[in-house]
């Protein structure tokens, strides 16, 4: 709902802009005493139980019998006093409303408040206490109104609202009906058969219903397809126009309801627009699919305050072609975070047999290395809860030759932004001076990635070897900037050129993977033009790396075409 405020006068909408101020008289009241010359609050409007969670079927009973004991629930405040405060981040909003609301004089307005951790564990202890469930938005989210990647909703037991579409005829001693029959909007605009609901009707409820539905009785059905007469048996069709609420357990295989039951009667929304919900719940199955992936609980937050499972599947699905240019057939490590980036990780390198159908195992040594070909193996292993995946110098078709060397800038704590800079490209003029064409990455942390790509002509060994000698060129020329001694105690103040990525067995993070740290950086490709001036690493976050491949590119396109030699004075014995 939402709380209107305009020179003392205030009204209630619902989220179809219908007009509910006579139906609770006392939040309009109370809304309209607040100190504002204009404002709209979001909120709910709810009738408590004894033990303080909010109970949907006792709010109709009381609105039915005209009983004005409501209480408004706030959590938003998109507008107040001339200012649209829609882009201001939710937890500064938020602080606005609970000021405002302290100045209220009556019990009829409340403060929503908040509470930050594990959504998982949040939501088992809601639905412990009996709650229907959660709402988690991004605390540095705009105002939006309905669902968005944005705000999460997840209930203990699946609930949404059904179109009736018909009813039987009541048996034994029973009133009214024996159940209803349910729909919702299709995708096409048609309404599909969901199944009948038959519980949760009190005496009052199936005679004051009966009498509705009865009157809209239809000699036609309103179904786009009628499903077979044995599922419809004893239905007597009904005008679209009624909406119900129902909790059930799940959908069946066949898009039935599983178990259902009657919560209310939901008058203050559009039949048009009741559409199957494919909101996030606890007992979620295989909802939705990416790529043909099925994402099992897509809600879950997998890095805090700024992804979950679904917007990692959907994020590594969008730059699937660039990233795979960089991981395909390549020997993977994966870390992987069962809890989210906040929880325990673990380093993963072997495939388990039959696990996953689109990942492929590369024989080499006791076990076989796990590595992917194509989106669908990306979006698998994150189904798997894989966050960053780290990549091989080698492809699978030649373990032993190399295909590039990489350069891992480590800065100590207290190294600037500026002189990580400048140590790349100390790497970089090294490199040009034995004609060695480079390229650089944000390393999605403090540092960055330096490559070079070969002709795949010498051992690993070899080319690791190189790298540490051309590692010792860059360092002697930096001034003191840069080191490879890996001791903490001589990076203070400097920067750990880390050589050993290009050892046998070692990766580093693929260019375009997300980290698992505050923020969801990305492993970022640049042009070496960009980076002289001047870039934020924090700033390349999934959302904004998809806009910027879709405006300049991928700065890295031609790395493939590259084709240059280690020279024989970087190599060993020469």
């Amino acid at each position: 709902m939402l709380l209107v405020v305009e020179s003392g006068v205030a009204r209630l909408l619902t989220r179809e802009g219908r007009d509910w101020s006579e139906r609770f008289p006392g939040i309009v009241a109370a809304a309209a005493e607040l100190p504002v010359s204009s404002a709209v609050l979001d909120g709910e409007a709810i009738l408590l139980r004894p033990g303080g969670a909010s109970d949907f079927g006792a709010l109709q009973r009381a609105l039915k019998e005209g009983k004005d004991t409501a209480v408004a629930h706030l959590f938003d405040l998109p507008y107040l006093d001339g200012n649209d405060l829609s882009d201001v981040p939710l937890q500064k909003r938020k602080r606005v409303l609970e000021a405002l609301l302290a100045t209220a004089s009556s019990e009829r307005l409340r403060y929503t408040d908040h509470i930050e951790g594990p959504r998982e564990e949040i939501l088992d202890r809601a639905c412990e206490l009996g709650v229907e469930g959660l709402v988690s938005k991004r605390r540095d989210g705009r105002y939006a109104e309905g669902r968005s990647r944005a705000w999460l909703k997840s209930k203990c037991r699946r609930r949404q609202e059904f179109v009736v579409v018909g009813f039987t005829d009541p048996s034994g001693g029973r009133e009214g009906f024996g159940a209803l029959a349910l729909a919702y909007v299709d995708d096409l605009g048609g309404l599909t058969y969901a199944g009948r609901v038959g519980a949760g009707f009190d005496e009052r409820t199936l005679r004051e219903l009966g009498t509705r539905v009865r009157e809209l009785e239809s000699a036609d059905s309103p179904l786009a397809e009628t499903p077979p007469a044995s599922q419809t048996k004893g239905v007597h069709w009904a005008r679209p126009e009624l909406v119900v609420e129902v909790e059930f357990v799940e959908w069946t295989a066949d898009g039935r309801l599983r178990h259902p039951s009657f919560v209310g009667l939901r008058e203050d929304k559009d039949p048009s627009l009741v559409v199957r919900e494919r909101a996030s719940t606890a007992t979620e199955p295989r909802e939705p699919r990416v790529l043909g992936v099925d994402v099992t609980h897509p809600e879950r937050v997998v890095i805090p305050h700024a992804m979950t499972k679904l917007d990692l599947a959907a994020y590594y699905a969008a730059a699937a072609p660039h990233l795979l240019t960089h991981l395909a057939d390549r020997p993977l490590t994966l870390l992987r975070c069962p809890e989210g980036s906040s929880g325990k990780c673990f380093w993963q390198r072997h495939v388990d047999q039959g696990t996953y159908p689109h990942v492929i195992a590369i024989p080499g040594g006791d076990e076989d290395w796990l590595a992917v070909r194509d989106a669908e193996g990306l979006v698998e292993l994150v189904q798997y809860l894989v966050i960053e995946f780290h990549a091989w110098a080698v492809r699978a078709d030649r373990l032993d030759r190399p295909d590039r060397l990489v350069f891992d800038l480590d800065p100590g704590a207290d190294v600037a932004w500026d002189e990580i800079v400048d140590g790349a490209f100390t790497v970089r003029d090294v490199l040009d001076a034995e004609g060695l064409q480079s390229f650089v990455k944000t390393s999605g942390g403090k540092g960055l990635h330096v490559y070079a790509p070969i002709e795949r002509r010498v051992p690993v060994r070899d080319a690791a070897a190189a790298t540490k000698t051309l590692s010792e060129k860059a360092a002697a020329a930096s001034g003191g900037l840069m080191t490879i001694d890996p001791r903490k105690s001589a990076r203070t103040g400097r920067i750990f050129v880390d050589w050993h990525r290009n050892g046998e067995g070692q990766s580093t993070v693929a260019p375009y993977v997300v980290r698992a740290r505050e923020g969801a950086p990305v492993s970022t490709p640049l042009g070496w033009e960009e980076l002289a001036h001047g870039v934020d690493p924090a700033s390349f976050t999934p959302d904004a790396v998809l806009a910027r491949l879709e405006t300049i590119g991928d700065p890295w396109r031609h790395i493939g075409r590259v084709r240059q030699r280690l020279p024989q004075s970087t190599l060993p014995g020469m």
